[in-house]
């Protein structure tokens, strides 16, 4: 490594907020590796070997002391390209399969209907999301011909005899086999929906393009009173009530009890930090010693003289204000957390009332679920909660850090964008998840009061 890539990186590192010096080291240990490995300079590093470097440590059951900081450093610095994955997960982790790949997971035994189904999902795949493709795969390739096949061997045509088809409903209704034991299928006729659709579309293009899927076409096994959920709409609807009528009497003590938390652990950071390491406090009536933290970090850790306990103070504000930030969010705005993990600052715009010419701010939800964009009313209740979210986020800078949020329905990486519900782990902004919010959610709803 040059002196002069060497004060760039040294640079690039040093501008993140709470990076340690062992992570630091750890970071240029990766780099050298690397370099060293394939011979060239820092600049001629590549995504790909960032990515076989993470892949190769984890198969040999190396610790990854210095996480995705050294990956980081280098995109920050541009080596990548403008094209490169935004970070070190979305270099490593799987994205979308394609249709033969999503095929091939089942093994089905029958070539022809194993290309069959590869093109029927070519054909839908432009007007749905890949999870949705993804379940149609499974319901067409696993539940209904992969079943065909180990209960019917050397099946080969989609026109199923009467009893075939008949013993393959008796099946899917029944009891399967789970990882807890035994159980019933709740819905199947979801499954059942998608081979009588399958059978619909086979039929129908038969007519435009015959020499391609005439072949295919056949009497569908399955009926329209097979695939009723009139009353399987009306359980769940009376589930969904009966849930609401539980929980909602205790809303407000979850407000009060994510508020509390939030001053809480807010005092408690603050009374930390206060004292030099080695030094004892008091709070909430407990007496806590101050334990040293590395060198540069931003990091506050203390133990309870009374139990012995060690507290990450710094995770547990962190962890505290976010909770309050998403069920504050969530209670103004009725959004789901799909929709509130994707704001951004571009997600504010204003409107001028015709009336009286008043300028009042609106929240822009973009279109989700429902495929329909909303506008929702800033109150000041919510407006003081995103500006706590904003300030805590831009941490005096003038602008958010751009990040990138991983879509786990469409399974691929958002563009770099503002995003407002992200935070600092290992030195590097990261999106908030739905494991993040379910885990801080599930904390406070657990823990004694």
């Amino acid at each position: 490594m040059t002196p002069d890539g060497y004060q760039r990186l040294d640079a690039a590192i040093s501008a993140r907020p709470g990076v340690i010096d062992s992570a630091r080291q750890h970071a240029f240990n990766a780099i050298t590796r690397i370099m060293i490995s394939k011979g060239g300079v820092m600049s001629s590093i590549t995504a790909g070997d960032c990515a076989q470097y993470w892949h190769t440590r984890r198969d040999l059951g190396l610790k990854m002391h210095e996480g995705s900081l050294y990956y980081q450093s280098l995109f920050d610095l541009g080596i990548f390209g403008p094209h490169a994955p935004p970070n070190l997960t979305a270099a490593t982790r799987h994205g979308r399969l394609s249709c033969e790949e999503i095929v091939d997971r089942y093994q089905i035994a029958h070539k022809p209907f194993r290309d069959l189904l590869v093109a029927y999902l070519a054909m839908r795949r432009p007007s749905m999301d890949y999870t949705s493709l993804t379940n149609i795969a499974n319901n067409l390739g696993r539940l209904f011909w992969k079943d065909l096949e180990e209960h019917h061997p050397g099946i080969d045509s989609m026109h199923l005899p009467p009893e075939v088809a008949q013993a393959w409903k008796q099946r899917l209704t029944g009891l399967v086999l789970r990882p807890n034991g035994t159980g019933q299928r709740k819905v199947p006729q979801n499954a059942m929906m998608h081979v009588r659709a399958f059978y619909a579309d086979i039929a129908h293009w038969a007519i435009e393009d015959p020499a391609r899927w005439a072949p295919f076409a056949a009497p569908c096994p399955v009926r329209a009173a097979d695939t009723s959920l009139v009353k399987t709409r009306k359980r769940r609807k009376a589930e969904m009530d009966q849930r609401t009528r539980l929980r909602a009497p205790v809303l407000a003590t979850l407000l009060s009890a994510v508020e509390r938390e939030r001053h809480k652990t807010a005092e408690h950071l603050a009374a930390a930090s206060a004292t030099p390491p080695g030094g004892t406090y008091t709070h909430d009536g407990d007496q806590y010693a101050r334990l040293p933290s590395g060198a540069n970090s931003l990091r506050v850790f203390a133990r309870n003289v009374g139990d012995g306990s060690r507290h990450d103070v710094t995770f547990l504000e962190d962890r505290a204000f976010w909770c309050w930030a998403v069920v504050e969010t969530l209670r103004h705005t009725g959004i789901r957390i799909e929709e509130l993990l994707e704001l951004t600052h571009h997600s504010f715009c204003t409107y001028t009332l015709p009336t009286t010419g008043e300028v009042v701010p609106m929240l822009q939800i973009a279109p989700s679920k429902t495929d329909t964009e909303r506008l929702l009313l800033v109150s000041p209740e919510l407006g003081e909660v995103l500006a706590a979210v904003i300030n805590r986020v831009r941490a005096g800078k003038q602008r958010l850090p751009l990040v990138s949020l991983w879509d786990v329905f469409e399974r691929q990486w958002s563009p770099l964008m503002p995003f407002l519900f992200q935070r600092i782990a290992g030195g590097v902004s990261r999106p908030i998840t739905r494991r993040f919010v379910s885990n801080a959610l599930e904390w406070h709803w657990n823990r004694p009061a």
